[in-house]
């Protein structure tokens, strides 16, 4: 488990202390439950370098860091409202470390994938999704990350206009639920 925090601590002290300040907010979805440790950390370490991308990237004014627990998955979801990119799969695929190459090895390595939505001018959302049979503490030595049964927490008050992210947010979604009830268009892809 994570070292005196848990994981929605933890996610928080990313978010809150980018230069971005107020205009980056975190919000937790759904009823928590213990997540083991590596899947915890990898969480933290993938919102880590999604937060470096948009804060040293995108350009945006407003950003939303969403962790959701579904009783079939865990998701992290990342969202912009910068200047986004041309999704190029060499970018993803690069052998590297860093960047959205790294995020996506991390999510590999704990049985998750990554799908990239975004386009020049039109903002930025990276979805990382674990189902929760490769994510649950099964031995409940992991921290359950915080939050209660239909909980909607805002960690984060931001004053600016998320309109744009929301509604990104709301796509992102109906996305999610298109997966399992039929092809889905994308602009990304998924890795």
């Amino acid at each position: 488990p994570l070292e005196q925090a848990d994981l929605t601590v933890a996610l928080a002290r990313v978010v809150s202390t980018t230069p971005m300040g107020k205009s980056f907010a975190l919000t937790v979805d759904g009823q928590a439950y213990p997540l083991r440790a590596d899947v915890q950390e990898a969480i933290v370490r993938m919102t880590q370098s999604l937060v470096s991308n948009v804060v040293r990237h995108a350009h945006a004014s407003a950003a939303r860091v969403t962790l959701t627990y579904q009783e079939d998955q865990v998701s992290l979801d990342v969202v912009d409202n910068g200047t986004g990119f041309d999704v190029n799969w060499d970018v993803v695929n690069q052998d590297s470390t860093l960047g959205l190459a790294g995020v996506r090895r991390r999510a590999m390595g704990v049985g998750g994938t990554m799908t990239i939505e975004s386009e020049p001018g039109e903002g930025c959302g990276v979805a990382i999704c674990i189902p929760a049979y490769r994510a649950v503490d099964r031995a409940g030595g992991g921290d359950s990350g915080g939050g209660n049964a239909g909980d909607t927490a805002e960690v984060v008050k931001d004053g600016n206009d998320l309109s744009e992210i929301d509604e990104a947010a709301r796509v992102s979604e109906k996305n999610k639920t298109s997966e399992t009830s039929g092809p889905k268009k994308s602009k990304g892809r998924e890795a």
